[in-house]
């Protein structure tokens, strides 16, 4: 149990901004992938509790309530996987034009094609969240919010063992550390949150459509990210994960947003 919460640790330290001991935060062995599900709860409840409350007790403006779930989204990983999926978004765009996409993601001065791209996502992402806040009641807005977050870190497992690991840095070490039972059992774990999410509301056949409808939005974004990636860059690196996770987020919301009717 004490090797399983120092795995835990280790990953909130790695992908969340969540300020833990720094004793806790010191290692970068990367074991126990597969409790990455869970930094993706917890992530998911820091974001959904205060949006539910926000909505329910406090009755601010729909569009103020979407706007900070979006903040907090950003916020509780440190601004992490958002960098990256403008880093890649970029590198990708720059490619088309005989830029070398490798030099993008390492440049730190954003172009025009970054804020073209960043903006874009934000538009969609803060019109699916609006509507799931303006038409959901606050526990189901909980229930999904929470769980996009859990579904779309599948992405970290699945992507880097399928992919080759960049040349060095610790999108290698992670990439190495990732084995074929950590997808199995991330899945499983992922599946067994969403059981125990909605068996709480006593409506366990919303279990099943959520892992119905997100089972598909995880496995198109890591399609369509290992093809782009292998594309420019022919490794995935930190910056690649960042961009799956986003689209599988956007995805996973857009998907709950698409078959909003099954959650009221």
């Amino acid at each position: 149990m004490r090797s399983i919460l120092k795995s835990l640790s280790t990953l909130l330290c790695f992908f969340t901004s969540i300020p833990l001991p720094r004793k806790l935060c010191s290692s970068t062995e990367f074991r126990s992938l597969y409790l990455v599900p869970l930094v993706g709860f917890v992530k998911g409840f820091v974001v959904a509790v205060p949006i539910a409350i926000l909505k329910n007790y406090l009755s601010l403006d729909v569009a103020i309530v979407s706007s900070i779930a979006i903040l907090l989204h950003f916020s509780i990983q440190g601004f992490l996987h958002v960098d990256g999926f403008i880093d890649f978004s970029e590198a990708l765009i720059a490619s088309r034009f005989g830029v070398d996409p490798y030099k993008v993601v390492k440049d730190k001065y954003r172009g025009s094609y970054a804020i073209a791209t960043f903006s874009t996502y934000i538009l969609i992402l803060y019109t699916s969240i609006y509507t799931l806040t303006k038409i959901l009641n606050p526990i189901p807005l909980l229930q999904l919010l929470v769980l996009s977050e859990v579904w779309s870190s599948i992405v970290f497992l699945v992507l880097p063992y399928i992919a080759p690991a960049p040349p060095n840095g610790l999108g290698k070490k992670f990439k190495d550390s990732v084995k074929f039972v950590d997808i199995v059992m991330g899945i499983a774990i992922a599946i067994i949150l969403t059981c125990i999410l909605t068996l709480c509301t006593g409506n366990p056949m919303k279990g099943f459509y959520i892992v119905f409808y997100s089972l598909p939005a995880v496995t198109i974004s890591t399609f369509i990210t290992y093809t782009l990636s292998m594309r420019t860059l022919r490794f995935v690196n930190g910056d690649v994960l960042g961009f799956a996770f986003e689209i599988s987020y956007l995805l996973t919301i857009l998907a709950y947003v698409a078959t909003v009717s099954t959650w009221i």
